[in-house]
């Protein structure tokens, strides 16, 4: 199982937990344009030299770090102006459920990270996407992986 689908797994998790708005997508990319509830998740790559502080590489196997960026999108509307204050508690009650799912779930569907991840503070913003601006919060999560590649003796 990739890291990618348990990753889509926990994401989904957290969304369905929220209502009035309701998250409608949970998409594998950063979107182009918003104009529903949704998080977005992409692969930020892999940090081989971060390992050294938890896991360091043998002589037949590497240890890596691989990350996702997370971002929820919330459309307030055309023009920009502040979010209510109903719209805040709104997003602090799903980034709450998405840390929640990341956090309870460290292991990452036994997908090799025993080792533990990282979970980045929550960034909250404002940023268009397309005509919509949108309340924005971004965290980047990484997963610190064991045994990734076996090196040939």
């Amino acid at each position: 199982m990739s890291l990618t689908s348990v990753l889509d797994g926990y994401l989904a998790t957290a969304a369905a937990t929220m209502d009035a708005p309701p998250v409608t997508a949970v998409i594998g990319a950063e979107p182009d344009v918003v104009n529903t509830p949704t998080i977005g998740y992409w692969y930020l790559g892999t940090k081989v030299g971060d390992t050294q502080s938890w896991a360091p590489n043998t002589l037949n196997r590497t240890q890596e770090v691989q990350g996702w960026r997370i971002r929820i999108y919330l459309p307030l509307g055309p023009t920009f102006a502040p979010s209510s204050p109903a719209y805040e508690v709104w997003v602090v009650t799903l980034v709450d459920a998405i840390r929640g799912q990341l956090y309870g779930h460290v292991g990452a569907g036994g997908a090799a990270t025993g080792q533990g991840m990282e979970l980045t503070d929550a960034i909250a913003g404002y940023l268009p996407m397309g005509k919509i601006w949108c309340r924005i919060v971004t965290m980047d999560w990484w997963a610190m992986l064991t045994d990734t590649h076996v090196i040939a003796v």
